[in-house]
């Protein structure tokens, strides 16, 4: 603890000596750096820890999880999203569940509301939404940007980073094309059923993935499922995604760039994964 207390006061150069440490053969060198750049707070580490968050040793792969929470925060929502769902290591996935977990506990607490769902553009354009306001981030502080007109129960948003699409409980699925200033709802999906998850394609916000549910109209009914859509034209037209499960409660949608063919669930059972047509 002594030498990681020296080495988190250490000159900025040392940061430099981490990340290069980060390739090192031995694997448990790899560990030490990337959990050292976390307690180090190097902001300059994001691209590198990112890489070693896909380390073929868990251990790697759990520290990296940890210190992108510290080092690149809301930025490393998409990555650590994955690994909580994807990874192959429970302690990998349990730790990054956590990371995540954190990260909106921090921006909770900076609004000073419970945060429901936080997104991140491809080019670092972040937004959180509470229960009736929407905020951006700007300048690593979050300020009000709307007022809802029904609760949040997922946010996504396309990759200008003005292309949001909200969730509700009893709106459906509502969308922006400037930015959370104004929202109109998607007509084509089904009436009256609210969104229990939602995503985009990072690499084309024209597709996007939405699970939909009878949300009930008192707090203690749980969400009938609905079935999960796929839209290819920006939310013009849907379609029943095959392959997801359409009687179970879809709780968690995401796509990893690194499988573009691929949609990726969760159910409070199980993960799935579904084609992407093209």
């Amino acid at each position: 603890m002594a030498a990681m207390a020296g080495l988190e006061e250490a000159r900025p150069s040392a940061d430099g000596l981490l990340v290069s440490a980060l390739d090192d053969a031995d694997a448990v060198v790899r560990e030490n750096a990337a959990r050292l750049l976390g307690y180090r707070h190097a902001g300059q580490a994001g691209t590198a820890l990112l890489a070693a968050s896909h380390d073929v040793q868990p251990a790697v792969r759990e520290a990296a999880a940890w210190s992108l929470s510290e080092v690149a925060g809301v930025q490393a929502l998409s990555r650590l999203d994955q690994m909580a769902l994807l990874d192959n290591d429970t302690h990998v996935r349990e730790t990054a569940a956590l990371m995540v977990q954190r990260i909106y506990a921090r921006a909770s607490a900076a609004i000073e509301a419970p945060v429901r769902a936080i997104a991140v553009a491809p080019n670092g354009q972040a937004y959180a939404a509470t229960v009736d306001a929407l905020y951006t981030l700007r300048e690593q502080t979050w300020q009000p940007l709307n007022v809802l007109s029904d609760s949040a129960t997922a946010l996504a948003v396309g990759d200008d980073g003005r292309t949001l699409y909200l969730g509700t409980p009893t709106r459906g699925l509502l969308r922006s094309t400037d930015g959370g200033q104004r929202f109109d709802s998607l007509a084509a999906l089904p009436a009256g059923l609210g969104v229990s998850a939602l995503c985009v394609n990072p690499l084309d916000a024209r597709q996007v993935f939405v699970a939909l549910a009878e949300m009930g109209s008192l707090p203690e009914t749980q969400p009938a499922p609905r079935g999960v859509f796929y839209s290819a034209d920006g939310g013009v037209t849907w379609q029943a995604l095959e392959g997801a499960p359409q009687d179970q409660l879809t709780v968690q949608l995401l796509m990893d760039t690194a499988s573009p063919r691929y949609v990726f669930g969760a159910t409070s059972e199980h993960a799935w994964r579904a084609n992407v047509r093209e």
